[in-house]
């Protein structure tokens, strides 16, 4: 997933978080976290939470087609925009 941006905490033209982010039978995020933890990028980690939680979806399912719960990584990229 990619955020655009005004600016980034670090200065950096683009930022990168790694996400645990667990997912329910219907493909909506119900628990998130950073993957490594690291306090510089708790505010990266926020938002990046926020935006997953509103905005993505992943339905996965077993092999008899039947949706199911399912944890996995979410590669979240914060991209400056260009002015």
């Amino acid at each position: 997933m990619t955020l655009q941006v005004k600016r980034s905490p670090g200065g950096a033209q683009e930022e990168r978080v790694t996400l645990t982010t667990k997912f329910d039978p219907t493909g909506n995020v119900t628990a998130c976290q950073q993957f490594n933890p690291d306090k510089s990028s708790a505010k990266l980690v926020e938002v990046a939470c926020q935006q997953a939680k509103q905005f993505y979806s992943s339905v996965t399912a077993d092999a008899d087609g039947r949706p199911v719960p399912v944890v996995q990584q979410l590669i979240v990229k914060f991209q400056v925009a260009a002015p």
